[in-house]
């Protein structure tokens, strides 16, 4: 009888080797090595491949029959996360999913502006401290990627809650108003 999956990511874990061959390191943050990667996605395109053609579900290969699409209408409701409750083009399910973000991201990093107190939810947006949002952004890509890496991430210290006039007086100017004016405020001798 063979490893199971969890003597094997065991092993991995204590070894560092890759699950499948066992002989080669693993490729990090993965649990196989490069070549046996290579081959398990190319098995996998194979067949996605053959299914596809014989018109079976890419996920169990059950004929689909009549059916449009590459999923049965099992397979179907559970990648669709419970079928008819996830509705992600619903403009209204959509933005429940922002306000649910919103009140993660509030709830841990505050619910006012780092600089001039606004707490209008309405005004206050998400800043990177060290003004490299442009970049993160770019290699996470549009939507809720932002809130997941960040959830991933344990809540790390490089965010801040700014309002919109605040973020954006950051970006043009490289320091918000209201922080040039609490400098010359210190600065002033009665």
């Amino acid at each position: 009888m063979g490893l199971t999956y969890k003597d094997k990511l065991y092993r991995l874990e204590r070894t560092g080797l890759c699950m499948q061959c066992n002989v080669t390191p693993a490729v990090q943050d993965r649990t196989l090595c490069a070549a046996c990667l290579a081959e398990v996605t190319r098995r996998g395109k194979a067949r996605y491949a053959d299914r596809v053609s014989k018109r079976l579900c890419t996920e169990c290969a059950a004929p689909l029959g009549d059916r449009k699409g590459r999923s049965c209408k099992e397979c179907r409701a559970k990648l669709n996360k419970g079928g008819e409750q996830y509705r992600p083009a619903d403009p209204a399910y959509r933005r429940k999913r922002q306000e649910e973000w919103w009140g993660q991201v509030f709830a841990h990093y505050g619910r006012r502006c780092a600089c001039c107190g606004e707490t209008e939810q309405a005004f206050l947006t998400v800043d990177h401290i060290n003004n490299d949002g442009a970049k993160h952004r770019r290699e996470l890509g549009k939507g809720l990627a932002l809130r997941g890496w960040i959830v991933k991430h344990n809540w790390p210290k490089i965010f801040q809650i700014l309002c919109w006039n605040c973020n954006c007086a950051k970006w043009r100017v490289g320091i918000c108003p209201h922080e040039v004016e609490r400098r010359r405020a210190r600065f002033v001798v009665v």
